[in-house]
């Protein structure tokens, strides 16, 4: 039966958590029957059912970002589901997906927008310098 107080629930997780994690310390074997069963199950699941791989991928990638799925959605929507440099569209299949970019200058990693992985790329080539990447538009521009 669910717990009706979310404190509680906490508390008995913790436990279960702290008494899982001592028998994994104390008993190798166990820690490591556990991994493979865990292991197996996940990449079974993973290549069976591709909604599976859908909301693991995308739960993965915008928590390392600090956002929430929902908020991942929200950028999509407001980018018209298409990178936010070429346009180009998107469409989420197979666990493809439009990256988040993020500052890598700055300690805070802020997220500037979602990109297809080709313009995520030219701008990490670029090294985010908007001074090299204006250099490389009027070489472009020059050589036409």
């Amino acid at each position: 039966m669910p717990y009706k107080d979310p404190e509680k629930k906490r508390e008995n997780d913790a436990r279960r958590n702290a008494r899982a994690k001592a028998r994994r310390i104390s008993d190798p074997e166990f820690a490591a029957k556990e991994r493979t069963a865990r292991n197996q199950y996940t990449n079974k699941k993973y290549h069976t059912d591709p909604e599976y791989k859908l909301r693991r991928n995308r739960k993965r990638v915008v928590s390392k970002y600090g956002l929430s799925v929902r908020q991942y959605a929200e950028m999509l929507t407001v980018q018209n589901n298409a990178c936010a440099i070429c346009k180009t569209p998107h469409i989420d299949e197979n666990g493809k997906r439009l990256v988040i970019d993020h500052n890598h200058l700055l300690e805070t990693g802020a997220v500037r927008g979602l990109l297809c992985m080709v313009c995520n790329l030219g701008l990490g080539q670029f090294k985010d310098s908007p001074s090299v990447l204006r250099a490389a538009a009027k070489y472009l521009e020059q050589k036409q």
